[in-house]
């Protein structure tokens, strides 16, 4: 199976930015899911290579009805969505998501034929306590608790909070080590992300228990990302 890469644009990005990425897209050594906000994943899909997937940063636990604001499964689905990033950090911290709202939307994304990209990962506290295996262990047992959600139909991402946009990153045994730690648990190997560079990417991805890769800032940075899908060095 090819390894994944994964861009999450977060809020970032408009159309003269998919314009600047769709020609460099068309190359690519792994497979690719690209994730902009959802206003411009239509855009992304009917611009993008057919090759790529287009993917969204979030998704409501619920199918539809009197959640103002909020964006449904079924909804990125019609626009051409395959993916959704379930569970970032940004998400956990700053909007409530608990580890019970991560299952929720995770079974609500499989049953509306998304593919979830499920964020895991321990804060610089944890890490420096020593808890790292702990709190992945408890992010992934509640995620598997109850019905409707196969292992098999959805990705883990291990993002360690004090890595994310950090410039700082766990060294590679340390990722081998947890992944390891991870496969244990649920029989899947995981992507990686956190402060991931064109400069860096190769030390991760190179690993047999990293499925692919999470990019956040490096994957607005057009030359970059593209040298990254391409193996260029």
């Amino acid at each position: 199976m090819r390894k994944i890469i994964i861009g999450n644009w977060k809020m970032n990005g408009d159309k003269r930015l998919i314009d600047e990425f769709a020609p460099l897209l068309s190359t690519s050594s792994y497979d690719c899911v690209m994730c902009p906000p959802f206003t411009l994943i239509d855009v992304a899909r009917s611009n993008f290579p057919a090759s790529v997937f287009v993917g969204a940063q979030d998704c409501s636990m619920f199918d539809n009805g009197a959640h103002t604001g909020e964006i449904s499964c079924k909804q990125i689905f019609d626009v051409g969505g395959t993916h959704v990033i379930i569970g970032h950090n940004e998400r956990r911290a700053n909007n409530g998501d608990s580890d019970e709202v991560v299952a929720q939307k995770v079974k609500c994304a499989i049953r509306n034929k998304l593919i979830p990209i499920v964020c895991i990962g321990e804060s610089k506290e944890e890490y420096d306590c020593g808890k790292t295996i702990e709190i992945v262990k408890k992010q992934i047992s509640s995620l598997l608790q109850g019905e409707g959600i196969d292992v098999a139909k959805f990705f883990i991402a291990y993002e360690p909070i004090w890595a994310i946009g950090t410039g700082r990153t766990p060294t590679v045994s340390e990722v081998d080590e947890i992944h390891g730690h991870i496969y244990k648990f649920c029989g899947i190997y995981p992507v990686y992300g956190g402060s991931i560079t064109y400069e860096n990417h190769k030390d991760f991805l190179n690993l047999n228990s990293v499925t692919g890769l999470l990019i956040g800032g490096t994957s607005l940075n057009s030359k970059d990302f593209s040298k990254i899908l391409s193996c260029l060095d």
